[in-house]
């Protein structure tokens, strides 16, 4: 998947029209960024973010693997007792979501 917060970024800021944010009030899933994205980006770092390496059997895998998840929207229910917290390594995390460094950050965001 492409960098969608860093991408998200990009477009709010280098774009200040209402045109603009139409277009991410549209945005639902990760194809959605994908089409963004492309007419967004310039198209070699486009090229670069949505490909994968050799034959891109991982890219496919990956995708086919996602592919295999559903959410299933659960409307009226309690959710006063929900949480994100979680353990890891012995440590209590609120949210527990992660962004790791990847080489080409610096080209996405400005």
């Amino acid at each position: 998947a492409l960098c969608c917060a860093m991408l998200l970024r990009r477009v709010v800021t280098r774009t200040a029209s209402h045109r603009s944010l139409a277009t991410l009030d549209a945005v639902h899933n990760v194809d959605d960024f994908q089409r963004l994205a492309k007419d967004v980006l310039e198209r070699p770092l486009y090229e670069y973010l949505a490909s994968g390496s050799g034959d891109e059997v991982t890219l496919r895998e990956n995708r086919a693997a996602f592919g295999r998840y559903a959410l299933r929207p659960r409307a009226l229910r309690p959710v006063d007792a929900l949480s994100t917290t979680c353990e890891l390594f012995g440590n209590e995390l609120a949210l527990p979501v992660f962004a790791s460094p990847a080489g080409v950050h610096s080209l996405v965001d400005d």
